[in-house]
Formats: C-alpha cells, structure tokens, sequence
C-alpha cells in the first residue's frame, strides 16, 4: 500500500478535542495539532514527515488542524500547494505522497 500524508481541514473543532493528541489505528495516524498560525502547522508538518519516513508501519497520517485556516479556504489551499511543492523539491513526492 502507498504511504500518504493528508492534510485536511474538514473535520470539526468538536471532534478534535474529544480525541487524544495522537491516535493510531491499522497503520494510519492522526495527529491533531492546536497550532493557531501557518508556523506550527508546518513545525506538526514536519513532524509527522519525520515519523512516517522512520516507521515503516505508518501508512498514512491525517494531520488535523481545526485551528489554522478554519475560516480561510483559499490560504489553506495555498498552503497545501506550497507543502507539495516544497516535498517535491525535497524529493518526497514519491515517498510521501499518492
């Protein structure tokens, strides 16, 4: 199975608080992060890059972030595309990504 990192914004504040930091469940992690700006984010970012490339039993990471972006869609998506291009310079892609 492919390993993949998503990066998501959909599930509900609500939801983030009733779960543990970290949860692994059959080889997929979610990690919630409280950071409130872009530089946390990318510091969990990172984090959990760390992790996947050094647990070869983490297929997949769901990085939630109910605080970052929670009102602004169009700075999300700029977001994301600036993490894919910046894990394809680093020549991630293939590693991390679907």
């Amino acid at each position: 199975m492919p390993r993949t990192l998503s990066l998501t914004l959909a599930l509900a504040l609500a939801l983030a608080l009733a779960l543990p930091r970290t949860l692994t469940l059959t080889m997929t992690r979610y990690s919630i992060t409280h950071a409130r700006e872009a530089d946390g984010l990318s510091a969990a970012l990172l984090h959990e890059i760390d992790l996947l490339q050094a647990d070869a039993e983490i297929e997949t990471t769901l990085l939630v972030h109910p605080h970052v972006f929670a009102d602004d869609f169009v700075a999300f998506t700029r977001y994301t595309q600036n993490a894919e291009a910046w894990m394809r310079d680093e020549g991630l892609v293939d590693e991390l990504l679907p």
